[in-house]
């Protein structure tokens, strides 16, 4: 078949023809240092598409943009590297078809979270960029769509067997594009080469400047006695150093599971095995099927709009709560992709995030604390918005604020969310004892719960003009769990946050006393006391609850079973909670569930109209009142949700809002190159 035919036959299938040539750009890097079965994996499908009509050229490094534009889809064999992820984006803005191979070893399998953190982060972005991924096997394909939005479509083609195939064979037929791609890569190499610091013609002034650099010393201790050594080495008076080392098994070549960071392992699970090989003609059929439809989606405009790239920053334990629901929604979004960069601190205390993260398909980027600060971490290159779930600046918030403050030097529109009901420098201004001057949030946008409107007037006047209300993305129904509780009776959860210094003493007593005093009298009922999971004031005291009853049970998040079980997941599957001054209160209300706030002389005007408590006999009203399911208490609940949360979609508007501003950052930045 003609070239041209190939392409009228496509524009049958489209109201419109292709806007270039039928031209196919394989990019199979260091093709002539592959194993057999690379070589077969790049130039078996592009003889397939050559003997249908399709102009293949191979490349051994990828293409340059100026290149680019004159081929209609772009393979991509096993992507790596840094410039390989940067063709991935040019061809998806030129419209080109992507279409991604990536295969594992047959004795390679992935299982649970190690399938995920098997392949580079690169490969992933790769991935998430295709028109079509291809792989070997069912259970790679299964492994490679979790990291994928739903719409990319991953499929599974078996390779021909090996004397189907032949690799001498395959070169032979390529001979002449493999001698045109080696030349294109030591062209292409040649400036890089030369204007390197550590290129030839830099040599040396290496040199020179190395020696420039040697104390003077040096010169006249250290190269006699090496002068010396080799002498008396060589007329066999000492031992050379490979006789004085132990001999050691040679290692053997680096395995291809090692370049994905994958341990090879045996396939115990038969369901797992790879796809028995299929005959040549069958291959070709699906290798020539596959690339069409990924013509025919770049064709219909389904990858023109380039997506939006969104940074997600996860420093404290809390913060996984608030960004889940966005970070859940944006991942099978066709129209962004996303990075969730999780600090080393985090990870460690709170292995849930990594574990979350992971159940999801989204493997996070572990950065340290001291190269966010500084400016080192994340890489912000390639990001069109950062999202954080709580940014001032306070010295709790310095790793999201010194992120957004650097992405905001570079015009990325960045956005921090209302993380609580009492938020500090936002509905919460009492001054802090290791911060001095007024809170402020350096977001260009900031996302509330409630109306602007109804912020307290002591807001900064600048950031009350950059708040935009979309509700709270946390959803209302909290899920039932089973707790790990030995009582099958009711149970009140009681949540604490006694490590802020807002509570004094005699509120800390006068809480701890009325909880003991509580349970003493209601020994049905069972006290579930759930520590803040970062402060953790009662685990961290637990002496204070030495003379507690044995209906008390504290979940401390520090111990098994109870790291996993967030103030979220108690909520949903207890009878009723009582809370010391906290978001725990409208999360409650929000799910239904009966709710009361410790007082004990506090003004706590944001949590009328729910029920305060001062002392045992208001603990043991509103438990009464729970038990009796009063109609008064439920009343107040709604009115309380109401009055602090806009209803609807607020994982929706964030989208929207994000989507927005990307778009128009990116006019602005089309409008200047033009000028």
């Amino acid at each position: 078949m003609a070239e041209n035919d190939g392409r009228v036959e496509l524009a049958d299938k489209v109201a419109k023809g292709l806007p270039r040539q039928l031209r196919i750009a394989v990019v199979a890097r260091g093709i002539d240092r592959a194993s057999v079965q690379f070589v077969r994996r790049a130039l078996w499908p592009a003889s397939a598409w050559q003997s249908a009509g399709y102009r293949v050229d191979i490349y051994l490094t990828p293409p340059s943009r100026t290149r680019l534009k004159h081929y209609a889809a772009l393979v991509m064999i096993e992507p790596s590297r840094t410039d390989d992820l940067n063709c991935c984006d040019e061809a998806v803005k030129l419209g080109l078809a992507l279409l991604i191979d990536v295969g594992l070893p047959e004795t390679v399998h992935l299982s649970g979270a190690s399938r995920l953190t098997a392949i580079s982060a690169t490969t992933r972005d790769c991935l998430a960029l295709a028109t079509v991924i291809t792989a070997r096997s069912s259970a790679a394909a299964e492994d490679l769509a979790s990291l994928v939005p739903f719409d990319v479509e991953t499929v599974v083609i078996p390779d021909p067997s090996e004397a189907a195939i032949r690799k001498a064979r395959l070169l032979e037929v390529f001979r002449g594009e493999l001698r045109g791609a080696r030349i294109r890569s030591r062209l292409s190499s040649v400036p890089q080469q030369w204007l390197s610091p550590r290129g030839s013609l830099a040599a040396p002034w290496r040199m020179f400047n190395m020696a420039r650099s040697i104390p003077f010393s040096w010169w006249l201790t250290r190269v006699p006695s090496a002068v010396a050594r080799r002498i008396l080495r060589r007329f066999g008076l000492i031992a050379g150093r490979a006789f004085e080392a132990s001999s050691e098994v040679e290692a053997k070549p680096a395995s291809k599971a090692a370049d994905h960071g994958v341990v090879a392992t045996p396939v115990a699970d038969a369901s797992r095995q790879l796809t028995p090989h299929v005959d040549p003609a069958t291959s070709a059929r699906q290798w020539i099927d596959v690339m069409e439809r990924a013509l025919l989606t770049a064709a219909t405009g389904l990858k023109q709009a380039p997506r939006v790239k969104v940074l997600f920053l996860l420093d404290l334990i809390q913060d996984l709560d608030v960004l889940l629901p966005i970070v859940e929604r944006m991942r099978t979004d066709r129209r962004f992709t996303l990075t969730v960069a999780v600090t080393d601190w985090l990870d460690k205390v709170s292995p849930r995030v990594s574990r979350e993260l992971l159940a999801r398909s989204v493997i996070p980027l572990i950065i340290t604390k001291k190269d966010a600060i500084e400016g080192s971490e994340p890489d912000l290159g390639r990001i069109n918005a950062v999202v954080t779930a709580c940014e001032t600046n306070h010295p709790a918030h310095r790793v999201p604020h010194a992120v957004v403050r650097r992405a905001n030097s570079r015009g990325i529109p960045t956005y921090t969310l209302q993380h609580g009901l009492e938020n500090v420098g936002l509905t919460y201004f009492e001054s802090y004892p290791d911060h001095e001057g007024p809170i402020e949030m350096a977001s260009s946008t900031i996302l509330t719960w409630g109306p602007v409107e109804k912020l307290p007037a002591e807001m900064n006047p600048m950031m009350r003009v950059r708040c935009l209300a979309v509700g709270t993305p946390k959803p209302p129904q909290a899920t039932r769990v089973e707790l790990p509780l030995r009582s099958q009776g009711m149970v009140v959860a009681v949540f604490e946050n006694l490590h802020w210094e807002r509570y004094t003493d005699i509120y800390r007593g006068a809480f701890i006393r009325d909880l003991c005093e509580v349970a003493a009298a209601r020994p049905a009922i069972t006290f579930l006391l759930k520590p803040h999971h970062a402060g953790k004031y009662l685990a961290k005291n637990n002496h204070l609850l030495a003379d507690a009853p044995s209906n008390i049970v504290l979940a401390d998040p520090s111990v098994q079973p109870w790291e996993a079980y967030t103030a979220s997941a108690i909520i949903g599957s207890v009878d009723a909670v009582i809370t010391t001054p906290s978001t725990v209160a409208l999360d409650a209300a929000r799910a239904g569930c009966a709710v009361a706030v410790a007082g004990y002389g506090m003004a706590l005007p944001v949590y009328e109209p729910l029920p305060v408590l001062t002392g045992t006999g208001n603990w043991l009203s509103f438990i009464d009142d729970v038990t009796a399911r009063s109609i008064d208490l439920q009343s107040r609940l709604e009115e309380f949700r109401m009055r602090h949360v806009v209803e609807g979609d607020a994982v929706g508007r964030i989208l929207h809002k994000i989507l927005a501003d990307a778009g128009r950052v990116s006019e602005v930045k089309q409008s200047e190159q033009k000028a």
